[in-house]
């Protein structure tokens, strides 16, 4: 059982990182029943990395999906393998890789430190940094590129997040209702596309929220 967080009042399922990305849904990147392509899919935007299966059939056939826009210089997906899975990456890129769980959970490992990620934590990956993860056969993850240059534009200099990402913290839950209009609302989405300057404003936004709700 989790123990309460005396200090902080009691956080409802949704504002605590479940939610339904509905935008993303209509932003499907693929449907695949081979891992191999998922995994090929996937690299193309966010890096390639390793992924295979942990148990289950030999010959695959669960399907997987990803869900994905970009904003600026911010991505946000969903990857849901169909299947438990472990995947690695060597060096995340020239990017910030957040992520937590829409359902499911993953036992993850950034730059050495095990971290777990469900609806309630995520983690934070910063660029150069390995990452490693196993993800339960029912784990869809949500997850967010923020462009290293665009994060240092908006934060005026080089910086580093912590690692963990507590979803509970009432400090974080602007950072989140914000990522939650983000992929929920089809008008806001669109509006940003459409005008540079509002994508700015986004990443702006998205950017200090991240930093003031870690402290």
């Amino acid at each position: 059982m989790t123990p309460a967080i005396a200090a902080a009042p009691a956080l409802s399922a949704h504002r605590m990182g479940a939610f339904e990305p509905s935008v993303l849904r209509s932003n499907r990147l693929f449907e695949s029943r081979d891992l191999d392509e998922a995994r090929e899919r996937i690299s193309r935007v966010m890096q390639p990395h390793e992924v295979w299966r942990v148990g289950g059939r030999a010959d695959g056939g669960a399907s997987s999906h990803m869900d994905f826009v970009r904003v600026g210089g911010i991505g946000l997906g969903t990857i849901d393998f169909g299947e438990a899975v472990q995947l690695e990456v060597d060096a995340i890129d020239d990017y910030h890789l957040l992520m937590f769980c829409l359902r499911g959970r993953a036992e993850t490992r950034v730059d050495g430190r095990a971290i777990s990620a469900s609806t309630h934590e995520g983690i934070v990956c910063a660029p150069g940094r390995d990452f490693s993860a196993a993800l339960s056969p029912d784990c869809e993850q949500f997850v967010v590129r923020l462009d290293r240059a665009m994060v240092q534009g908006h934060a005026g200099g080089e910086l580093h997040f912590n690692e963990a990402l507590d979803l509970r913290r009432p400090e974080l839950q602007p950072w989140l209702e914000q990522l939650r209009a983000m992929a929920t609302s089809p008008f806001l989405l669109a509006s940003a596309q459409r005008n540079p300057l509002i994508a700015v404003e986004l990443e702006r936004l998205l950017v200090l929220l991240l930093l003031e709700g870690q402290g």
